[in-house]
């Protein structure tokens, strides 16, 4: 304040002082506490010339001043000594998450279309031009199309044979529907089991072999040879349309 008093042409300029490298990703840390503010004033003969009383103050911050090494696991850090291994530690660790967020920041919320640009020129495609956005464009499309596949072959590989069951089951009770008793949305198979022993009481010996075998091979994962069986015995029934003086149903 004294010095702004006493000078005629002088200005105070804020911005950031110091920092700290950072020997992961060798960029220099800048944070909120390198705030800094100083003085300029103008003199004749050698315009403006910086007086900073922080000089004085805390002469460490100022440039020219280096900041010692660490060395941990072969990683330098912020300063030297300073306390211990658990200090040094945490510092590392600081500096690696200061490197993943500004990673982060530059790949993902930084990846405007000068980036997008420099890596299609690495596959020979020209953004500049008409063709080079429709290339790029089409390589996006199938780019997405094929992670589309990936994942449909995933899930199919991972849930396929629940699925094959569950297409017998449905196959049944298709037959079932046709005989006069439809399964409901809500019914599982234990409760359309007993809705088939009150409208159709001369199919449920048959159908408590099937949907027993059903519940096994679909939650019990049997293997092959329960679908197998599942399969026989859905192709083999042949329910009559009606229990009331029509056809019994059979299993072949």
């Amino acid at each position: 304040a004294c010095q702004v008093v006493v000078c005629h042409r002088v200005w105070v300029v804020v911005g950031y002082l110091g920092g700290e490298p950072n020997p992961v990703n060798r960029v220099l840390v800048v944070r909120q506490a390198n705030a800094h503010a100083w003085t300029e004033v103008l003199i004749k003969g050698r315009g403006w010339v910086r007086i900073d009383p922080v000089a004085e103050v805390s002469p460490r911050i100022l440039p020219g001043v280096e900041a010692r090494p660490l060395f941990l696991f072969g990683v330098k850090g912020a300063a030297e000594g300073g306390g211990g291994m658990v200090p040094r530690v945490l510092a590392t660790v600081r500096m690696g998450w200061d490197a993943v967020n500004a990673a982060w920041d530059q790949m993902v919320l930084g990846y405007d279309f000068k980036r997008q640009a420099g890596l299609m020129k690495g596959l020979g495609i020209d953004m500049g031009t008409f063709w080079g956005k429709a290339a790029a464009s089409l390589l996006m499309v199938l780019s997405a199309c094929g992670l589309l596949a990936l994942v449909f072959l995933w899930y199919r590989g991972e849930s396929g044979e629940p699925d094959r069951v569950q297409g017998l089951y449905r196959d049944y009770c298709l037959k079932m529907a046709r005989a006069g008793v439809a399964k409901r949305p809500w019914q599982g198979p234990v409760d359309f089991l007993k809705e088939i022993g009150r409208r159709r009481p001369d199919l449920y010996a048959q159908a408590g072999r099937i949907i027993a075998l059903y519940v096994r091979v679909r939650y019990s994962g049997d293997g092959d040879q329960g679908v197998k069986e599942l399969r026989r015995l859905i192709k083999g029934f042949s329910p009559g349309r009606s229990g009331r003086g029509g056809d019994r149903g059979h299993l072949s």
